[in-house]
């Protein structure tokens, strides 16, 4: 299932709401998100139920989460939004600029001499929603990569290649 939210909200407010418990709040018992996947499939255990990919249209950004193993999205979403507002300030370039596009996560292919990895070695864990996002300014022809650990942006192409879990 792929998921699509039109929020009238911007991404700060958006952000603000979510520290605040406003937005997509959590409990002692989890995500609303989560409780409501887990309603659903309990609903339909006939079927096997996930979600591929959930995205947020807000009214200045747009941000694309992609499942990367079996109900990743559900179990990671509050995690993802909480990084997202973490590293607010480094992925508006310091307040300057906002993302029109914020596509979670995107993995290093061939990144530079230190930065290798080969799909086929190493399988997506939660950790990987924190180490690269693809993101998309207006002042930039191609979009860009933000590594999450060292809060920057680095020189490499962002070719899109579906991961596909069955590999």
């Amino acid at each position: 299932m792929i998921l699509e939210l039109d929020c009238p909200l911007n991404l700060i407010d958006v952000l603000g709401h979510f520290n605040k418990g406003l937005w997509g709040s959590t409990d002692i018992h989890g995500s609303i998100l989560a409780k409501n996947f887990d309603l659903l499939t309990a609903q339909n255990k006939e079927w096997d139920i996930d979600i591929q990919e959930i995205t947020l249209y807000l009214s200045d950004t747009n941000i694309i989460i992609k499942n990367i193993y079996k109900n990743s999205i559900p179990e990671q979403f509050n995690t993802i939004i909480t990084e997202v507002a973490k590293q607010y300030v480094s992925i508006t370039k310091g307040l300057t600029e906002q993302p029109e596009e914020i596509f979670i996560p995107v993995f290093e292919d061939n990144l530079g001499n230190s930065h290798t990895m080969d799909l086929n070695e190493k399988s997506p864990t939660p950790s990987s929603y924190k180490e690269y996002w693809g993101i998309y300014m207006e002042s930039e022809v191609d979009g860009l990569i933000f590594d999450v650990q060292d809060n920057k942006f680095i020189a490499a192409n962002l070719d899109y290649h579906l991961f596909d879990e069955n590999n």
